[in-house]
């Protein structure tokens, strides 16, 4: 939230918990809480963003990845270590290695805001080629599960 709220091409940011005490740091205008939604409130939220956050520790990375690639959004996370996709240009600007610190997330970030004012249908492309090749390697490893 600090590294979004110093983005200045970062309009209305979402946020499902209340940041009260950032107040004490952080000028909070551009903060909407929406609170905790229901599945298909959040992919809709997720869907009218043009970048998705979840940039933390939290157990909940990979999913909010992967549900915010499927509606053509990037997503900021930290490192989730899928080796796979170590060379994915989308995994490339869309993993920040520090999520302690915002600095490396606010250059992430405007990194994808600089791509999406310049070629939407860039952003929107590597997402779906990201999104395919996630699919073939869930299709090739049930295939070797159910094979094996």
């Amino acid at each position: 939230l600090i590294a979004a709220l110093r983005v200045e091409e970062v309009g209305d940011i979402q946020c499902v918990n209340d940041p009260q005490q950032l107040a004490a740091l952080e000028d909070l205008s551009r903060v909407r809480v929406c609170g905790f939604l229901s599945r298909a409130a959040m992919l809709e939220q997720i869907s009218r963003a043009q970048v998705t956050m979840n940039v933390s520790l939290a157990e909940c990375q990979p999913m909010t990845q992967l549900e915010a690639f499927s509606l053509g959004r990037p997503c900021l996370t930290g490192p989730l270590g899928l080796a796979e996709f170590a060379a994915d240009p989308l995994i490339a600007l869309c993993t920040t290695a520090f999520v302690d610190t915002p600095h490396e997330i606010i250059r992430k970030l405007r990194d994808l805001l600089s791509i999406w004012r310049r070629d939407p249908a860039e952003i929107t492309e590597m997402t779906r080629a990201h999104v395919e090749a996630r699919q073939r390697l869930a299709a090739s490893r049930y295939h070797e599960f159910f094979d094996a």
